[in-house]
């Protein structure tokens, strides 16, 4: 037995039987299930009690007696401090099949939902695939430092590089501690945004205080070092200050049909450029979109779904919640030459209100953040869409969702796909296809 802190602490021999989504290796111990970080099923491993609770105990692991044979080698020098991939231990296709149970096991057991077709999972490159991430600041003894949040949401982990950022920015965090860190304005950056699009990139700096003309000036030269256009976004205001007034602007590449999609670096986009055309391509498949369809595309963006979907219905109706993203479809529209698109803005956290949400739809298409799409779902009684196409990066809300979709509306859930769009990451992005019967 180990003091502790004023309380005593364990180390227990366990063998581990299953893999929780973060990482932790699910073991028991005297009657009590233990999580313990960084050991998968089939090894046996000595861990030692960081935490008791009532119903399960936390446990690092000290020694492992027997290895898994899906354990690989941690590619980034920061696992174990940085509370970004904890996956990263695991091979690629244990990776994949432990999202695609944990997808099919949360929708059975909060959902009471089973889809009638699994297709087969869609993965690509599982490294430097990350085209927008968020650094966190933290004051260090020589200034600044700028990373990830810790294990469990403890303090920021200074990052020099990260193997799952796009291979020309890896080493990008270091890049911005070295030249940034050490100077004095840098105690007032909360947080910086990294962005890329297919030939121009951007870093955000997200402001505690508001800049003064000096600030600007020492900016600018930084930016010039970094080689990367630098933003700024005020905590007050939200008003976004350029300090490189000549930079490229951010856009990426559909396919099929060929469209480009412009964003501020303020909007979302899909941080995997790789899995996003496989996602929109799937959207059109799934749909078997007709000339005739109208089709409501809810949580819009900038028209990531939209504007593919346009090129193929009759109409497409966009909803966002964000005024400037409404602002920067309406950019795409015209960029693309597409007029069978309408734009509108509504609070989907709120009851849908307007002229748009009394109409009826052959087809509708959900893309909510990770809260989910349950204050809409009333008014499909309205909408009447025969199809419902669920684009979620939350297991919990999708089966919420689907089991409202499902026993209280009507629908089926005729199909699901898995995409590994966080590689080495508990998240996951899914593809649900509800049909009404």
């Amino acid at each position: 037995m180990l003091a502790c802190r004023g309380f005593l602490l364990s180390v227990v021999d366990l063998e581990i039987t299953d893999l929780t989504l973060d990482g932790k290796g699910v073991a028991r111990s005297h009657g009590k299930t233990v999580f313990v970080r960084h050991a998968l099923p089939g090894e046996v491993v000595q861990a030692r009690i960081v935490k008791r609770h009532a119903s399960y105990d936390e446990a690092s692991c000290v020694v492992r007696m027997r290895e898994s044979k899906d354990r690989q080698c941690p590619r980034c020098i920061h696992f174990g401090q940085c509370g970004g991939c904890t996956l990263q231990m695991l091979n690629a296709d244990r990776q994949i099949e432990l999202k695609v149970r944990m997808v099919l096991e949360t929708l059975e057991r909060i959902g009471s939902v089973r889809p009638a077709r699994v297709e087969f999972p869609a993965h690509a490159s599982p490294w430097f695939y990350r085209r927008r991430a968020r650094l966190h600041s933290r004051k260090t003894s020589q200034g600044v430092a700028f990373g990830f949040q810790g294990i469990q949401g403890s303090r920021v982990v200074p990052i020099l590089e990260c193997p799952v950022l796009e291979y020309p920015i890896k080493d990008l965090p270091g890049k911005l501690t070295r030249i940034l860190g050490p100077l004095a304005i840098s105690h007032r950056i909360g947080q910086i945004e990294i962005l890329c699009g297919d030939r121009s990139r951007a870093l955000v700096l997200y402001m505690k205080a508001a800049a003064t003309e000096a600030d600007y000036a020492l900016l600018v030269e930084a930016g010039c070092e970094v080689g990367i256009p630098l933003y700024l976004v005020t905590a007050d205001s939200g008003t976004v200050t350029t300090l490189s007034p000549d930079a490229e602007p951010l856009s990426y590449r559909l396919g099929e049909p060929d469209l480009t999609i412009g964003f501020d670096v303020t909007d979302f986009i899909q941080v995997n450029h790789e899995i996003n055309l496989v996602l929109v391509h799937d959207v059109l498949d799934w749909l078997l979109i007709t000339p005739t369809d109208r089709i409501l595309d809810l949580y819009a963006g900038v028209g990531n779904f939209s504007l593919p979907l346009a090129r193929a219905a009759m109409s497409v109706t966009a909803v966002e919640g964000r005024v400037s993203a409404i602002e920067t479809l309406k950019q795409n529209m015209k960029r693309n030459h597409i007029g069978n698109l309408s734009a509108q803005v509504s609070d989907l956290n709120e009851v849908p209100t307007g002229l748009w949400s009394l109409d009826r739809y052959d087809a509708l298409v959900l893309d909510p953040p990770r809260t989910g799409a349950a204050r809409v779902l009333p008014r499909l009684t309205t909408w009447k869409p025969s199809r419902v196409l669920y684009v979620s990066c939350h297991p919990g809300t999708l089966a919420r969702d689907a089991h409202v979709l499902v026993h209280t509306l009507g629908y089926t859930l005729s199909r699901i796909r898995i995409y590994d769009m966080f590689p080495q990451t508990e998240h996951v992005e899914t593809l649900a296809m509800f049909v009404r019967t």
